[in-house]
C-alpha cells in the first residue's frame, strides 16, 4: 500500500473523477456552525434537572429586567456586569422579594442557603453566557460571581442573619407512618404495572430503598453501595438467594446489615447494622427485596453483584452495575412523603421503633433465623409483590 504524504491528507485528490468539495461560503459556515452550537446547547442542558434550569433562567431574567432599569449610556447588562452589580442586584432587588424565613424581631429574610443557591444559579446562568472562569479584575473578565467579591457576600450574609436569631432547622424526619402509607400506595402502584417490566423494577428498588433506610438508619450512601453479599440473614446467608430459595423470615426475626465504611469509621471497623422484620408488610424490606430480585429476573437483568442499581446514562433501560448514589435515595424519600426535603431516622428512633411496643421478640437484635418461618403480610403480601 502507497503511503500517503501530509498534503494528499490535507487536500485529497478527486475520486471518481469528481472534484473535491469546495470550502463553505461564509454564510452557510456561520449557518452550520449556528447549527452545530444549538445541538451542544440542546444536549448540555439534559445535564440538570428541568427545575434547577428553569430557576437559572429565572434569576438571569430579573437581572437583565433589573440592569435595564439603569440610565443606558452606563452599558449595563448581564455582558457586562461585574461582581459589584451582582452583588448590588442580589442585596438592592432580590433579597427584599425573596424573604421567607421569620427573624426572632418579626421580619422576614431569605435563608443564608437560599442566597447561596442564588449565587449559584446566577454563576451557572453567567457560565452559559460565555463569561466562564475566576474573575480577572484587571481585565473585567471571567464570571462575576466566582469573585472574593461574591464570595464574602455570601458568607457574610450567612453570618449577619445568625447575629439576627436566625437558627438553621432540620429538615422534618420521614416518620415511620408517613412511609408506610407511602410505600402501601407503592406496592399498590407497582402491582399493577407489567410483570417484569422496568417501571416495575424501578418501583420496587424504590420501595427497597426506603425501607431499608427506615429499617437501618444507615446514611444513603451507605445503603446505595451494598451489594448482595453485604446483606444477610443472622446466619450468615446472603439475604438475596436466600428468599429467593427456600428460606423465609417472619415478623421479629433479624437480618444484618454490613455497610462498607460508615462517615466516621474505617471500613475494617464497621460492623454489622442488625434490623428488625417489621409487622408492617409495606415497610418490610426484605419483601420488597424479594420482589426487586424476581422482577429484575424477569426483565433480565438479574441482581449480581450492587443491590441498588442506576440506570445507565446512556441507555436508559439498562441498570449499571455500580452503586446509586445518595442523590437518587433522597429522591426516592422525596417521593415517598411528597417533601422535598426530609430527615431519615437517627440511632435512636430506630432504637424505639425495634422496643417491644413494635417487635414481638423485645428488641432483641440477633435472634436466631427460624428456617421454618414465614414471611408474613397476609393480603398485604400479594399487593406488595406483584407475583
Amino acid at each position: 500500500m502507497q503511503a500517503c504524504t501530509m498534503q494528499q491528507l490535507l487536500c485529497p485528490a478527486a475520486k471518481d473523477g469528481k472534484s473535491a468539495e469546495p470550502p463553505l461560503s461564509e454564510e452557510a459556515a456561520q449557518q452550520l456552525s449556528n447549527q452545530r452550537l444549538a445541538a451542544v446547547a440542546d444536549i448540555c442542558v439534559h445535564s440538570v434537572q428541568p427545575g434547577t434550569q428553569q430557576r437559572r433562567q429565572d434569576i438571569m431574567t430579573e437581572l437583565n429586567d433589573d440592569m435595564k432599569m439603569l440610565p443606558p449610556q452606563w452599558g449595563k447588562s448581564p455582558m457586562t456586569a461585574t461582581p459589584e452589580d451582582v452583588a448590588s442586584f442580589l442585596a438592592g432587588s432580590w433579597l427584599p422579594r425573596h424573604g421567607g424565613t421569620l427573624l426572632p424581631d418579626g421580619s422576614t429574610q431569605a435563608a443564608p442557603q437560599s442566597v447561596a443557591n442564588a449565587a449559584s444559579n446566577l454563576a451557572a446562568g453567567f457560565d452559559s453566557l460565555g463569561r466562564s472562569g475566576m474573575w480577572q479584575p484587571a481585565t473585567q473578565q471571567g464570571n462575576p460571581c466566582r469573585s472574593s467579591l461574591m464570595h464574602t457576600f455570601v458568607q457574610g450574609y450567612g453570618k449577619k442573619l445568625f447575629v439576627q436569631g436566625y437558627a438553621e432547622k432540620a429538615a422534618p424526619p420521614l416518620t415511620r407512618q408517613s412511609a408506610a402509607q407511602a410505600l402501601q400506595k407503592l406496592a399498590t402502584s407497582a402491582a399493577s404495572m407489567p410483570l417484569g417490566s422496568l417501571p416495575q423494577c424501578m418501583a420496587f428498588r424504590q420501595g427497597g430503598e426506603v425501607s431499608l433506610l427506615m429499617a437501618s438508619a444507615l446514611r444513603g450512601a451507605d445503603v446505595g453501595k451494598l451489594q448482595i453479599q453485604d446483606v444477610r440473614t443472622a446466619g450468615g446467608q446472603p439475604l438475596v438467594p436466600f428468599l429467593e430459595g427456600v428460606g423465609k423470615l417472619q415478623t421479629g426475626d433479624t437480618f444484618l446489615v454490613q455497610p462498607y465504611g460508615l462517615k466516621n469509621r474505617q471500613e475494617a471497623n464497621a460492623g454489622s447494622v442488625p434490623c428488625i422484620v417489621p409487622a408492617e408488610a409495606a415497610l418490610n424490606f426484605c419483601l420488597w427485596l424479594l420482589c426487586l430480585a424476581k422482577s429484575s429476573r424477569r426483565l433480565g437483568q438479574p441482581l449480581q453483584q450492587h443491590i441498588f442499581r442506576p440506570l445507565e446514562s446512556t441507555h436508559g433501560h439498562v441498570f449499571a452495575e455500580k452503586p446509586l448514589s445518595s442523590n437518587c435515595l433522597a429522591r426516592s424519600a422525596a417521593g415517598a412523603d411528597g417533601r422535598r426535603r426530609h430527615g431519615w431516622p437517627h440511632h435512636a428512633q430506630h432504637t424505639a421503633w425495634c422496643s417491644a411496643a413494635c417487635c414481638p421478640r423485645g428488641g432483641q437484635h440477633g435472634a436466631a433465623v427460624g428456617q421454618g418461618a414465614h414471611l408474613v403480610g397476609g393480603g398485604h403480601e400479594a399487593q406488595v409483590s406483584g407475583f
